[in-house]
């Protein structure tokens, strides 16, 4: 207790029953004193896993717990209401170096502390390009990588780019970097030749160097890769077809049609010269059936001299019409079960609009008409129609 009798503490009865007796009531009275107090704030735990921030107030109010790096940053931060202060900060990512930790609330003195070392060894970790292969000249999305790493302490950091041989081809920057999470972007050139790579970065502080290296790929044997169209409908005879250009023929490929993570058909894929190239699947599958509606993935994986890849599309099998409810004959009303574009045809006049979702339409026209036809055609080119002649 923080009053307490000697009897408590050491080989004698002080300081007698009747005021021993009225300890707790002398406690209380002056808990009351001042403002609100934050009693035994604690942090249990250590980096690399959670951290658990615990305490109890005098009063029930509302607290929060915040956690700065040595710079100062925002590290975490929880919070909550009542008398006990209890919140965990999950660290298992946590950069290793010293932080300081605040219990606080209104009126009270905040309680602090530190945990993690000051000293941190200087080391680039979990560095990484995504992706690992570029194909510049082409499609932009395919000649650019985001490379991510984590310094463990403050340093300048050195990102070159380096050939196969070891060779510095350039210097992509030289800057002071703070410890935690970093990323930069790079966009390969055509005047980077085929072949394999590395980004090499060098932090540097003082003495200390810390190095990491990350690989990557340029090979450009493949450009304009695309799928068209999007959504088929084997029903009407049409196939979903992957459009590219070969720049030098490869050492092998294959082209396969997968429904979620399955194989479920291998078109043939007949490639025997460089140029514009077409794969197409018609919606069958290897058993000759008709694949089920529904989403699909065109994957097409390369191998030539330098790597392996993989290219794929999503396309959408649809050979179910749209249906028609008429909902009123008369009155021009009708409910579609998915979008399509409807073409109201009353003898020699055509009405037309788009539905871009199920819904209820109506057309409005002055004269009600005594027949007419109602056509709808959804994105795949299913065909649906209603008609109408008045008795």
């Amino acid at each position: 207790r923080a009053i307490a009798g000697h009897r408590e503490t050491n080989f004698t009865d002080c300081p007698g029953d009747a005021f021993y007796a009225r300890l707790p009531e002398i406690a209380r009275d002056v808990a009351a004193l001042g403002g609100p107090k934050i009693y035994a704030p604690l942090a249990s735990g250590k980096l690399g896993g959670p951290i658990r921030f615990s305490g109890t107030l005098s009063v029930s109010r509302p607290w929060a717990v915040t956690v700065v790096d040595s710079l100062g940053a925002l590290a975490a931060q929880g919070s909550g209401t009542g008398s006990v202060v209890d919140w965990t900060w999950d660290a298992t990512a946590a950069v290793p170096q010293k932080y300081t930790w605040t219990i606080a609330t209104t009126g009270a003195r905040s309680a602090t502390g530190t945990f993690g070392s000051a000293s941190t060894a200087l080391a680039v970790q979990n560095a990484v390009a995504t992706p690992s292969l570029l194909a510049p000249g082409g499609d932009p999305a395919d000649d650019t990588t985001t490379v991510s790493y984590t310094l463990t302490a403050p340093a300048t950091v050195t990102a070159s780019i380096v050939d196969a041989s070891g060779a510095v081809l350039s210097t992509l920057f030289n800057e002071a970097k703070p410890a935690g999470t970093q990323t930069f972007t790079f966009t390969a050139t055509t005047a980077l030749l085929p072949g394999a790579y590395t980004i090499q970065l060098v932090a540097s502080v003082t003495a200390k160097i810390a190095s990491a290296t990350v690989p990557f790929v340029v090979d450009d044997i493949l450009a304009a890769f695309a799928s068209t169209p999007t959504v088929f409908s084997a029903a009407q005879g049409a196939s979903a077809a992957l459009t590219f250009t070969l720049t030098r023929l490869p050492v092998s490929t294959q082209f396969t049609v997968l429904r979620g993570a399955d194989v479920v058909a291998n078109p043939p894929n007949g490639i025997v010269a460089t140029g514009p190239q077409s794969l197409s699947w018609n919606g069958l599958l290897d058993d000759g059936t008709r694949a089920p509606d529904g989403d699909y993935t065109l994957s097409l994986a390369i191998t030539d001299q330098y790597t392996s890849f993989v290219r794929t599309a999503a396309v959408t099998l649809d050979s179910t019409p749209p249906a028609i409810t008429v909902l009123s004959y008369p009155l021009l009303r009708f409910r579609l079960s998915e979008p399509a574009t409807l073409t109201l045809v009353v003898g020699t006049s055509r009405y037309s609009r788009t539905l871009k979702q199920a819904a209820t339409t109506t057309f409005w026209l002055k004269r009600k008409p005594r027949a007419y036809r109602l056509i709808a055609t959804d994105a795949a080119g299913n065909v649906s129609v209603v008609r109408y002649r008045a008795k």
